[in-house]
């Protein structure tokens, strides 16, 4: 890429007044001389606006748009409305880049590369470690069934993923896209997903383009707070993860692609009926008895059937904890999903917070 070329740089801010002027100065210092930084306050709470106010007003590349809570979504699309680089990377509030992070990835930006994927770091207070989405080196992914495996590592993993990763590909940050190849293909956020809508971004995307490069260098600074981890009820998760499944059913589809991700939306159809065992009964605040959040479980697990050979296929992509489940499953022993997923909640709080 020339260094003439203009980078936009797209960040959603809900609430983040403590820690997004300092995570904009990394954006704002990059040595990659041509950047635009838009910063999408999404009805933030607290003075998030303000700090976005006072920094526009010191770099003349911030742009601030204002705008209504309407979810992550909306506020990413309404960045990518008013980008006006060659190419748009993704960063959270809380999160920041490399201060050499574009200038790394638009070497690798050449004619016919629509996508350049690469690692990241995660940091805490107390520490920082490096990640790696992949268990791969440097490759291009280019052809139907290579894109399609990258797919299949958005919403599970795949002897292609790094299993210890905390978090999969399918997240839009640590990536560059070329704008126009968006627009071209009309990608955009789904605003009716709350869960993995970046994924369903990620897979119209890498099916779409002609080529993806995987690089193994690392340019985001993912920020895990380490206080963060809560865990609280939410009745309307099964809707939640119904609309998921929806898309994500449409987008197989649309690109005719049932044989070879059709597994994947099975699996995931059981990953998220344990978690609602989690999020609508386990976690419930709303006073249902024992024998109630039982029968729900049993309820909610007994209505899932598949094949034989589907069974078989959704167990080679669950990890340890979702296996044991679906062996109970199998088994029939619904009720006793319930007290798995209580004792594997409080291992991993254990395991978090010792």
């Amino acid at each position: 890429m020339e260094k003439k070329e203009k980078i936009s740089i797209i960040v959603p801010i809900y609430n983040v007044a403590d820690c997004i002027e300092k995570n904009v100065e990394h954006l704002v210092h990059q040595t990659w001389p041509g950047t635009e930084i838009i910063l999408i306050n999404d009805g933030s709470r607290d003075d998030s606006l303000a700090v976005c106010r006072k920094m526009q007003q010191k770099y003349p590349q911030i742009i601030v748009i204002d705008q209504e809570n309407q979810g992550v979504s909306v506020a990413r699309n309404s960045g990518l409305a008013a980008a006006t680089g060659e190419w748009v990377c993704f960063v959270d509030g809380d999160d920041w880049l490399e201060n050499d992070a574009l200038e790394k990835m638009a070497a690798y930006c050449r004619p016919g590369t629509d996508i350049i994927l690469t690692d990241y770091y995660v940091a805490t207070k107390s520490t920082r470690w490096e990640e790696a989405f992949l268990r791969s080196p440097e490759r291009f992914f280019s052809s139907r069934e290579d894109k399609i495996e990258l797919i299949r590592n958005c919403f599970v993993h795949t002897p292609l993923s790094n299993h210890n990763t905390i978090t999969m590909i399918g997240v839009p940050w640590a990536k560059l896209f070329r704008t126009s190849f968006l627009k071209k293909h009309n990608i955009l956020f789904d605003p009716s997903l709350r869960k993995m809508q970046d994924a369903i971004f990620n897979a119209y995307a890498f099916i779409n383009a002609e080529n993806i490069h995987y690089v193994k260098i690392k340019t985001y600074d993912y920020w895990q707070n380490e206080q963060s981890v809560t865990h609280k009820g939410n009745p309307a998760y099964r809707k939640i993860t119904s609309l998921l499944l929806r898309a994500f059913r449409k987008f197989i589809k649309t690109y005719h692609l049932e044989k070879e991700l059709v597994p994947v939306y099975n699996t995931k159809r059981f990953m998220f009926a344990f978690e609602c065992v989690k999020f609508i009964y386990l976690l419930d605040e709303g006073g249902m008895t024992l024998q109630q959040k039982l029968r729900g479980t049993a309820g909610l697990m007994s209505r899932m059937h598949f094949s034989r050979s589907q069974k078989r296929k959704i167990f080679s992509y669950l990890g340890k904890a979702y296996r044991i489940a679906f062996i109970l499953y199998e088994l029939h022993m619904y009720r006793m999903i319930y007290f798995m997923a209580d004792l594997y909640l409080k291992m991993k709080n254990h395991k978090y917070y010792k």
